[in-house]
């Protein structure tokens, strides 16, 4: 598991960030607070009125593309951060790629499991860092929580078993646009799922240690989502070590109170978060043996109010630190990520045909 990025840079590393929407925002922030590490100094949208904007709010030295290949070609940064809708991950990576600029992208980092590979294997051959963007795997209290399983194994122990919940209102979501492409199964990659319920899928391969191996799953698909994307789903998991678990999303809650919460048990300890903070618990190896000791002993993870440790800040510092340092990143690496996104092809095509489905090996 990653430690906070610290080491010092022997110059700014010049960033370019390609896609000016909402989610740009969460990582232009890391800019000013490390200006001695990192610096934005390029922004392309092809809706140059957003890019103009989201460049001005960063510096009046930003430049503003309509067209990433012109920015490439003009202003030839040392690494870009790609937040552009999922259907252009790929296509857009693999121009900077072939250019000789790292990447880091966007959750998820691509459509398939497939385009993954052809970008791992474009990486490798040029020594190029790819970094995928799961940045709930750099929250404060999701790292304290996978070093406490990692100090001891009788703290958690092995995996036995989860249940994961996402549930959002869309309309909420995308403002009541029935054309916003997140809703669009073609442009998305999916519904919900793609769309939502990953973070809580790949927060169970960090803290569960175990890879997804099979899925079998149901849903909905119900309007405003179109072209295959679920709005409702319920899957059955089962992991490389044996475990089970399943993960129920809806992309047209009414009404909810938080987004997404999930619960691992393992063979001593338990995790949960639900409509409040991280928590965790341990038997460390005891047997309990009264009823209302297994609520007892729980503990919440630490979660950092600082703006330095914000989630996006240090996955974009520890992105910047390898691109530097010529080493992999210490997490979300291509590697790392592909189980993902191997699950979720595993999970449109048991949606697509009632069948239970494995999940592809790199």
């Amino acid at each position: 598991m990653m430690n906070r990025a610290t080491t010092a840079s022997p110059s700014p590393l010049r960033i370019a960030l390609i896609g000016a929407g909402g989610i740009s925002r969460a990582h232009t922030k890391a800019f000013p607070l490390f200006p001695n590490r990192i610096r934005l100094v390029a922004v392309a949208d092809t809706a140059l009125s957003a890019a103009r904007s989201l460049a001005a709010e960063n510096g009046a030295d930003v430049s503003a593309f309509a067209d990433h290949r012109e920015l490439i070609a003009e202003a030839r940064p040392e690494a870009a951060v790609i937040t552009l809708p999922h259907y252009l991950h790929y296509p857009v990576a693999k121009d900077f790629l072939e250019a000789g600029i790292p990447v880091l992208v966007e959750k998820p980092v691509t459509h398939t499991a497939s385009e993954l590979r052809d970008l791992n294997a474009l990486a490798s051959a040029k020594h190029l860092v790819l970094m995928a963007g799961q940045m709930r795997r750099f929250g404060s209290a999701a790292r304290h929580v996978k070093q406490w399983i990692d100090a001891s194994p009788e703290n958690f122990g092995e995996l036995r078993s989860f249940d994961a919940v996402v549930q959002v209102n869309v309309d909420a979501y995308t403002g009541g646009k029935t054309g916003h492409w997140i809703l669009d199964g073609l442009k998305a990659g999916g519904g919900v799922i793609a769309s939502f319920g990953i973070h809580r899928v790949d927060l169970v391969r960090m803290l569960g240690g175990a890879d997804f191996s099979e899925v079998t799953a149901i849903g909905r698909f119900d309007a405003p989502f179109l072209n295959g994307a679920e709005s409702q789903a319920s899957v059955l998991f089962r992991m490389s070590n044996g475990a089970t678990g399943t993960l129920h999303a809806n992309g047209r809650a009414p009404r909810t109170a938080y987004m997404d919460s999930f619960t691992l048990h393992g063979t001593h300890g338990s995790i949960m978060e639900v409509a409040g903070p991280l928590r965790y618990a341990t038997t460390t190896g005891a047997v309990t043996q009264q009823w209302g000791h297994q609520h007892e002993g729980w503990m919440d993870a630490p979660d950092s109010s600082d703006p330095r440790d914000d989630a996006f800040v240090q996955q974009l510092l520890e992105f910047a630190a390898s691109v530097q340092s010529g080493r992999p990143p210490s997490c979300n690496t291509p590697e790392m990520n592909f189980n993902t996104i191997a699950c979720m092809d595993a999970i449109a095509e048991s949606l697509r045909t009632g069948r239970t489905v494995n999940v592809a090996k790199l």
